[in-house]
Order: structure tokens, then sequence, then C-alpha cells
């Protein structure tokens, strides 16, 4: 079982937003949990408290939207499917009850319905099945147990749009009259695991968006990074293929901006996590088993095309978002693209591409560094990880000027 580093420890309080969290003990919540950093009978939530009702609050880091990672003897415990951190849609705990939304047609979430905040038993399900299958592979995941509270009531609402102008629209007393009134049980469930890190591939490739990167880090070293990178993920991906295992894709009926099919993955790197040493998948609630080859295949895909901030914003045929103005032209970016296709092609292949580990390390390091500077350069909120259009369109009107960026990272600190 690794450990989690220093290095990754370090870039994680660098990167990640804090948030608080709270233990509920009632006799709505069940617990079957092994190896847990909280008393057995205690559920970690993130929500509103009505009126009236107290509890002790805990720091944690934010992992996505609804989850949460908690530093415990050497590992990163993650808490997932725990609430909401901030802001209107918070779940609200009154009356020994958890009351939150349900989304029954959101076409752009890779469930046909959910829960809001939180996990139904059948995604909690694919995770317990997807880490078990992952674990056998030998990828560091182990899974503490899961939590559920037996007492969650929600409203529906067809997609987010709908929910977020209800919320923006009503006064509070409105909606918690009609949240208390009118809603309906369920069962609430989440998801707990230790894993080494929680930094995500993702958010390391965002760096290499900005212009004049190339004059900030080594170009070679880039591209052996990237190189490997692919081909780790590649890798992991093939590891879960070869026994029937799919991370978690469907396919929806609509037609997406650029005539390609609405495709719903897990299978991106944003479901890749890294240390200095190696990356893991993580994120399983779509995980189930199939021998279809063209769903493997299509798996492979999204781990290239989706959501990769080395290609253009839309850019899945080619130069579209060129075309279309809504991105900048940058061969280092493009030469990046090319070198994570051709290491997703060859890990697949059961090939990782091999560099210095002491490079792995650098690089995790400068990354982290960079991502820091640019983020605060550029006034982005720390949580923003996943707006590849927002950034595109931002530096299409940006430039860098009169700043030397490679002494401004050597001077932070980790």
């Amino acid at each position: 079982m690794v450990e989690m580093s220093d290095l990754v420890k370090k870039c994680t309080d660098m990167l990640r937003v804090r948030t608080d969290f709270w233990l509920l003990e009632d006799e709505n919540v069940e617990m079957k949990v092994s190896r847990y950093p909280f008393d057995n009978n205690k559920m970690p939530v993130m929500c509103q408290f009505s009126e009236g009702t107290s509890s002790e609050s805990y720091e944690a880091y934010e992992s996505g939207n609804r989850s949460i990672i908690y530093y415990d003897d050497g590992r990163w415990f993650k808490a997932k499917g725990i609430g909401i951190p901030r802001g209107i849609s918070r779940p609200i705990y009154h009356d020994k009850k958890i009351y939150t939304y349900q989304l029954y047609g959101d076409l752009d979430m890779c469930h046909h319905s959910a829960i809001w905040g939180y996990m139904e038993k059948v995604d909690l399900n694919c995770e317990l099945y997807g880490v078990k299958e992952t674990n056998e592979l030998g990828m560091d995941i182990e899974t503490s147990g899961f939590g559920e509270y037996k007492k969650g009531y929600y409203i529906s609402f067809k997609d987010r749009r709908e929910l977020f102008n209800f919320l923006k629209s009503s006064k509070e007393s409105d909606r918690l009259k009609k949240l208390f009134g009118s809603s309906k049980l369920t069962q609430l469930f989440s998801f707990y695991s230790f894993i080494p890190s929680d930094l995500r591939v993702q958010e390391l490739l965002f760096v290499f968006m900005f212009p004049q990167i190339e004059y900030m880090l080594d170009t070679t070293e880039c591209k052996e990074y990237v190189r490997w990178l692919g081909s780790s993920c590649g890798y992991r991906l093939r590891q879960l293929h070869e026994v029937d295992l799919l991370h978690g894709t469907w396919i929806g009926d609509r037609k997406a901006e650029i005539g390609l099919a609405d495709v719903h993955s897990n299978s991106y790197t944003g479901n890749h996590t890294i240390t200095e040493e190696d990356t893991w998948l993580v994120d399983f609630d779509l995980a189930k088993t199939s021998k279809d080859d063209s769903l493997k295949d299509l798996e492979n895909w999204c781990l290239i095309n989706m959501a990769n901030p080395l290609l253009y914003a839309g850019s899945y045929l080619g130069n579209e978002a060129l075309r279309m103005g809504l991105a900048k032209k940058n061969t280092f970016r493009e030469e990046l693209a090319r070198q994570f296709v051709d290491g997703v092609n060859e890990g697949y292949d059961g090939e990782i591409h091999y560099i210095e580990k002491q490079l792995r390390r650098n690089m995790l390091e400068k990354l982290c560094k960079s991502k820091q500077f640019l983020w605060e350069l550029f006034k982005l909120p720390k949580d923003l990880i996943g707006d590849i259009y927002y950034i595109d369109a931002l530096m299409l009107k940006t430039t860098l000027k009169d700043i030397d960026i490679k002494k401004a990272v050597n001077a932070i600190q980790i």
C-alpha cells in the first residue's frame, strides 16, 4: 500500500480548496466501514443546518463538487457523495432529516438521474465493484466502506438549469416550505476509500493551455513527461479492459454540437490521479462488465479526446475551435497533444514510456507551482479545474508582457 509522499501533500495544499464538513450521529445513520478515521457511527456531511441545530465542524479539502479528502495516517481518506461544499444548493439538515434535490433528466450529467450531492444505491454498487476489481489488478485504492442515511428527502427538477432557476428566484422561506412539505423519501449513500493522491492528470495538463509556457519549462522535459502521462493512463485503462471492466461510459440519444454522439464517460484524464511515482484510476460510479470491444475503443477515444486541456475546446474534429475563433494557435500545445496521443496508444498496447523518477518528481513540482502562479496571475478561482472553453476564451484576449514567468515560478516555495 503506497503512502502519500510529502510532495503530494504539499502540492495538494497548494492547489486544493479547503472546506468544512460535519459528522452526523443519529438513528438515521448506518455505517458499514472497516478502516475509518472517525467514530464508526458518525457520517461525514457537507450541508446547511437549519435554525436551532448545530454540530462541530472539521476541515478537509474539496475533491470535485460532492466529495472531500482528509489526511489520515499517511493516506488520503476520500468521502464521496457527502453533500455540497458551499452555495445556495447545499442540502439542508433539519429535524434529523437531510433535504436535497433530484435531477431526473440532465443531459449534461453522466447519470440519467442523480440525487444532488449524494449517491444512489446503483452508483454506490458500481463504485464498490469497480474499486474491488481495480484493487485486484494492483491499483492502490483501499475501500473503507460506505454510509447510508435512511431519511433523505428530495424534490425533483429536470436539470441543473431548472434547479438553479428555482433556487435563485425564490425566497429562502418558500424554498424551505417546499422542501419540508412536498419532498419524497429516499436513502442517501456515501462511499469511502483511501487513496495515495487526489491530484488529477487533467489539472496538471491545464498548465499547457497558457501561452509562453515553453519559456517557463524545459520543452524536452515537458514532451517526455506528457508522453509518460499518456502511456501510464493508457496502460491503466487497458488493465481494466483486459478483464472486461469498463471505467464507465454511456451514449445518449441527442447529437453534440459538432455532430458526434452524446457520449458520457468516466474515461478521461480528470479521473486519473497522480503521484511522482505513478498514476491511478478513480471514480467508478458508472463501472460495469462488458465484452463489447466497440465500447472499449470508445473509452480509449474518450481518454484522448474528452475534456483534454491539450486540445482546443470543441476541437474533437481537428482545428474546429481555431476556425470558430475560440482559441489561439499554440504550436507547443499541439505538439504536446500529439505526444499525449502517442503515449496513450503506447500504454494501451502494453508499454509505459520510460522517464527517470527524478524527472517525474521535478515535473510534478514544477507543474503545481506553475498552476498556482498562473491561476493567481489570471485571477482564476482555485476550484476551476475543468473549463477548457473558458480558459481558451480568456487566452484569446490576454497577452503576457513584461513578466519573467520562469523567475516568478522558481521563486515559489513548496
